[in-house]
């Protein structure tokens, strides 16, 4: 009868605890990852999708999303997606774990056009298939009052953050508290 020995061999596995770290990522669903932001206490979506949308669009894909077991996500606000821009690298956060395009992403936050002129220069600005000043005039409640509106995004490019006409394509993130 032949002998066999076992032999074992232990490899010393080291396992790097970041307790400084900022960003963890967990996949609360399988295949469906999220950003947890330690510091914040803000889940972001990993997003898969690369297209750009209006205001609107962008604001009812994050409201209507059911990802990783939760239904309550959102547009960041200002504040919120700011905390992704890395001053000191002028770039955003290194340890954010997701890729972020060198492009505009929206944020929840609008802002009324109040100024006449720059009411009649959005409007006057309109794509041809939108009403036109006279219809707005006699149409207040219209759906298009919405162009004399902005919202805000931040350019993750320079990190700065600018209002911009609704209807501009910017790319979305989603995120909620966790």
């Amino acid at each position: 009868m032949k002998r066999y020995q076992l032999l074992f061999i232990l490899v010393p596995t080291v396992f790097l605890l970041c307790s400084g770290c900022r960003f963890t990522t967990a996949d609360p669903v399988k295949g469906e990852t999220v950003a947890i932001d330690k510091k914040s206490g803000l889940m972001w979506h990993k997003s898969a999708n690369l297209n750009r949308y209006p205001w609107s669009a962008a604001k009812k894909y994050c409201s209507d999303l059911s990802y990783a077991g939760y239904d309550d996500w959102e547009l960041p606000s200002r504040e919120e997606i700011a905390t992704l821009w890395d001053p000191e690298t002028k770039g955003p956060n290194s340890m954010f774990p997701f890729k972020l395009e060198p492009a505009n992403y929206w944020t929840r936050d609008e802002e009324v056009v109040t100024d006449p002129a720059e009411r009649a220069k959005l409007l006057n600005n309109r794509p041809m298939i939108g009403p036109t000043e006279e219809y707005m005039r006699k149409n207040p409640d219209s759906s298009f009052e919405d162009e004399l509106f902005r919202a805000y995004a931040i350019r993750f490019t320079d990190g700065s953050m600018d209002a911009y006409r609704k209807l501009r394509q910017s790319y979305l993130l989603c995120v909620r508290k966790e």
